[in-house]
């Protein structure tokens, strides 16, 4: 996610992030580091104004290559930042704002010597920076302003800052779900887990996703295309998603595969299965196959489009996790469809 202006004299404006998730940003290139986020303006760019982070989550896998901090602000002097409710397994470096809303977040990765490097030595901050939790040692140290260094109750008594309901403390012990419903597809949602409690698997509830009777599926982010890890009629209860043992696509080309995430971090897509009836032809014999997730479907087969149907009598096999029926090929065309029973 990175959202920046380079340009002579342009200006970044406007710009809403709300809901989003990123990780392991060039993950599978070894040419240089990045990070996952960044948001601002770089020379000879003028300004960053009006920017609105909220809801979003991140995650720095321990040993990545990739910069363990997000970056909100480059160069020059900025206007107006909004951060709230952001989940991030980050540190947060803050350059150079007039006027900033900081509230609900989390911040801290354990993979860098700070968790909020605030540089203002461009411009006064005037900010509303509270309600925020910050992932450090017992001693709270870790908080930067103008390059020097200090722990959670000087950063209070300096900046003002987390003075009411904000805290520091050591990695969570209880595993955090998120469940993000897409709003340009009904019955699908992206599912975010932290896994601090380091369980094989968690109970996700996805009632707000899924209704009762819908056929699902819910993908490994990290590997779409593989199988689904899980599959079936929804009947209103938690889904039980598996935390280990998931692998990572491998990218075509000279590139490399990443390292998975998990068990420590996953994010997987749930979606409704669809009923897809596919074909192909080996020799004399035809093979139609659907999945075995549609629930319970009986194959048709007709002779022309507007002829009646007629159901295959063949009875279908289980292949893995596909119906499949194996028939003669005749001389002339047919059509097949999938009625459910």
């Amino acid at each position: 996610m990175h959202v920046y202006e380079d340009a002579l004299s342009q200006r970044l404006a406007g710009v809403t992030l709300d809901g989003n998730v990123a990780f392991n940003a060039g993950a599978i290139q070894n040419i240089r580091a990045y990070r996952d986020w960044i948001v601002g303006v770089d020379f000879p760019a003028d300004a960053a104004d009006t920017i609105v982070l909220k809801n979003n989550m991140g995650y720095h896998a321990p040993g990545s290559r990739t910069y363990s901090d997000i970056q909100i602000g480059r160069d020059g002097t900025n206007g107006a930042i909004v951060l709230s409710n952001n989940y991030m397994r980050l540190g947060l470096k803050f350059n150079n704002w007039r006027r900033a809303a900081v509230s609900g977040n989390m911040f801290g990765s354990g993979e860098t010597d700070y968790v909020v490097d605030l540089n203002q030595d461009l411009s006064s901050l005037e900010a509303d920076w509270n309600r925020n939790t910050y992932l450090t040692d017992s001693s709270g140290a870790g908080f930067i302003l103008n390059s020097q260094q200090y722990n959670f109750s000087d950063w209070q008594t300096l900046t003002g800052f987390d003075r009411t309901e904000s805290s520091v403390q050591a990695t969570p012990t209880a595993t955090k779900v998120f469940v993000r419903p897409n709003h340009h597809e009904e019955n699908r949602a992206n599912i975010i887990v932290y896994n601090w409690s380091s369980r094989d698997k968690v109970a996700v509830d996805v009632t707000s996703v899924l209704s009762p009777g819908t056929t699902y599926e819910v993908r490994n982010a990290q590997d779409f295309s593989a199988p689904p890890v899980l599959t079936g009629v929804f009947d209103g209860q938690p889904l039980n998603l598996p935390l280990s043992g998931l692998n990572v696509a491998a990218p075509n080309g000279p590139l490399e595969t990443p390292r998975a995430t998990g068990p420590a971090f996953n994010v997987f897509v749930v979606r409704m299965a669809y009923k897809r009836l596919g074909i192909q032809q080996l020799s004399d014999t035809i093979r139609l196959f659907w999945p075995t997730n549609c629930g319970a479907c009986v194959l048709q087969f007709s002779n022309a489009l507007g002829d009646e149907w007629q159901d295959v009598a063949a009875q279908p096999v289980i292949e893995g996790n596909q119906h499949v029926v194996s028939r003669q090929a005749g001389g002339a065309s047919g059509y097949y469809r999938l009625r459910s029973e």
